[in-house]
């Protein structure tokens, strides 16, 4: 069975996400690694593609969280997501479609296979001027500039010049809901993502989902932790 690795990083971390991620991958049976290491980066946003390069070769598939992602149903597998065969190298969603700043992808949790293809796309995208993406950019096509990884990202999955890693992008509701979404109970979607949230407002959006639901801080229901 192929293994899988479950990923995130934050240099100054200020959230129990960490908490949610490593719970839901003992559970799970998958590896799992927090990485406050500080790389060589031009900017902030690289730091999410150095340590995904840097812990790729360590497994077969790489599950990269951003620190505002929590899985909310851990009886749910990653597995699930991971195509059959070697034909696919990366799986991404959708951002949700009702939003005003809706993007062609999320970049926030992502899915990507430890190949050589997958690794010259990151080591691109590290390459690549954002000035000269946001020229090319079509708000039309692309949705929302966001000044970041994900608008890298979205250059080269669609202009890059060497053979491809085949992709597949599936609806947000797969691993990119939002906390809308949750309109019944905690787990009514796999990963609740808090995107589109200022960094200043990202705590106060998060309690009010623990409230609503009556959670723990790390989004996990208290009687998980007292059982």
């Amino acid at each position: 069975m192929e293994r899988v690795l479950v990923l995130s990083s934050h240099t100054h971390p200020r959230l129990a996400s960490p908490l949610n991620h490593r719970a839901y991958c003992e559970r799970q049976g998958f590896d799992y690694i927090f990485d406050a290491t500080r790389y060589h980066n031009r900017n902030a946003y690289d730091q999410k593609i150095n340590c995904i390069l840097a812990h790729l070769g360590s497994t077969d598939w790489l599950c990269w969280m951003d620190e505002d992602a929590f899985f909310m149903d851990h009886t749910k597998s990653l597995r699930d997501f991971i195509p059959a065969g070697n034909d696919i190298g990366v799986v991404l969603c959708k951002s949700p479609g009702n939003l005003d700043k809706w993007t062609v992808i999320n970049s926030g949790v992502m899915l990507f296979r430890n190949c050589e293809l997958v690794r010259e796309l990151l080591k691109a995208v590290l390459k690549t001027d954002l000035r000269a993406v946001k020229k090319w950019w079509n708000p039309e096509l692309h949705g929302y500039f966001s000044k970041g990884d994900q608008d890298l990202l979205v250059y080269q999955l669609m202009n890059r010049n060497f053979k491809k890693p085949d992709v597949t992008i599936l609806p947000c509701e797969a691993f990119n809901a939002r906390p809308f979404h949750y309109q019944k109970s905690y787990d009514e979607y796999f990963i609740c993502h808090f995107a589109g949230v200022k960094h200043k407002d990202k705590n106060k959006a998060i309690g009010q989902f623990q409230k609503k639901f009556q959670l723990t801080e790390a989004l996990m229901p208290l009687q998980r932790i007292a059982g």
